[in-house]
C-alpha cells in the first residue's frame, strides 16, 4: 500500500524526472542545496522519504517531508500539486506512526491546497473530494465519515457531476454494509442504480460488482 500510495504521490506531481537506487540519497541532498524548483522538491522527497520508510526509519521519513512542506507550502499558489502531494505523503507516515492528529490536520492541508488554488473541476480537486471521508474512515470513526461522503454526494448532484455522486452513494454503501446496515445499504444501492448516470455501460458494471459483493458479504 505504501508503495502504491508515493507512486500516486509522483504521479500527481506530474514527474519528468526518475530518481532511483544509490543515487536519491544525493538527488535529494543536491535538489535541497540547489533550491530546485517545488515539482522535482516534492518528487525527490518524497522518493527519499519512501527510501527511509522501507528502511524502517519512519521519523526520518516525517522529518525528510516536514523539511519539504516548510521549504515549498510557500509556492502553494502557484505549484498547489507538488505541495498538496508532499502534504499527502506526510498524512500517511504519520498515519502509519501512529500520529493521528499529525494525520488529520496534514489531510486537511492536503485538500485545502488543491481546492484553494485550483478550478473545482480540475482532476486533482475531484480526485481529493473523499480524502476527508478516508481519513475519518482511517482513524475509524464511521459516522464522521458518512457525513463527508454525504456532503460530497450533495455537493456533486447540486453540480451536476452525476459520476462524482454515484461514486459518493457507493461509498456510503460500503459504509453501510461495513456497519452492519445491510437495509440502509440497500436503499442506498437502489437510490445509485435509480439515477440516469446509471445506464452508462461502464457504471452498470460498477454497480454489478458492488451489488454482488454486497450478497456475498
Amino acid at each position: 500500500m505504501i508503495a502504491l500510495f508515493f507512486a500516486l504521490s509522483l504521479q500527481a506531481a506530474t514527474p519528468d524526472i526518475v530518481i532511483s537506487g544509490r543515487q536519491l540519497s544525493e538527488a535529494y541532498a543536491a535538489c535541497v542545496e540547489q533550491g530546485c524548483p517545488p515539482l522535482r522538491d516534492a518528487q525527490a522527497s518524497i522518493a527519499f522519504a519512501e527510501q527511509q520508510f522501507r528502511d524502517g526509519a519512519y521519523l526520518k521519513a516525517r522529518h525528510t517531508l516536514m523539511r519539504a512542506i516548510s521549504r515549498n507550502k510557500r509556492h502553494a499558489a502557484t505549484d498547489p500539486k507538488p505541495v498538496s502531494a508532499l502534504y499527502e505523503a506526510y498524512a500517511t507516515v504519520s498515519l502509519h506512526d501512529g500520529d493521528l492528529d499529525a494525520f488529520k490536520s496534514a489531510v486537511g492541508e492536503q485538500v485545502r491546497t488543491l481546492r484553494d488554488n485550483l478550478p473545482a473541476n480540475d482532476p486533482a480537486v475531484v480526485a481529493a473530494a473523499f480524502a476527508t471521508g478516508d481519513m475519518w474512515l482511517a482513524m475509524r470513526k464511521g459516522r464522521s465519515a458518512e457525513i463527508s461522503y454525504k456532503a460530497v454526494e450533495r455537493q456533486a448532484l447540486a453540480d451536476g457531476n452525476a459520476v462524482l455522486a454515484l461514486q459518493a452513494t457507493l461509498r456510503r454503501v460500503r459504509l453501510a454494509n461495513a456497519r452492519g446496515d445491510t437495509a440502509g445499504a440497500a436503499r442506498l444501492m437502489a437510490e445509485a442504480e435509480a439515477r440516469p448516470i446509471a445506464a452508462d455501460p461502464k457504471l452498470r458494471n460498477l454497480l454489478q460488482v458492488v451489488r454482488l459483493r454486497l450478497a456475498a458479504g
